[in-house]
């Protein structure tokens, strides 16, 4: 009876012992993932970063383009103006 109690100890303990290196085996893997989806986040945070660097520029352009109309109305304007002022001044002086 104490030869089965004996294999039946050491059946569990290799049993044990298989599930741990198992277990090991599975760290490790999970590690290198891990490691995988670091880096992997790294480069979505630096493509993330790109994209907004690059929406930014193109706001800046878009605000631009849509600034041109309105400062080409104001020099309009203004010559306009001068062009106004300058002929009163000038028939106020010829006459």
């Amino acid at each position: 009876m104490d030869d089965n109690c004996n294999c039946t100890m050491t059946d569990t303990i290799n049993y044990l012992k298989g599930e741990i290196v198992e277990l090991k085996n599975d760290i490790k893997e999970h590690s290198r993932d891990m490691t995988l989806l670091k880096e992997s986040h790294i480069e979505t945070k630096l493509y993330v970063k790109q994209i907004f660097d690059s929406l930014a520029s193109l706001s800046s352009i878009l605000k631009g383009i849509t600034d041109k109309p309105n400062k080409r109305w104001e020099q309009v304007i203004n010559t306009t103006i001068t062009v106004v002022i300058t002929a009163a001044l000038m028939y106020l002086i010829t006459k």
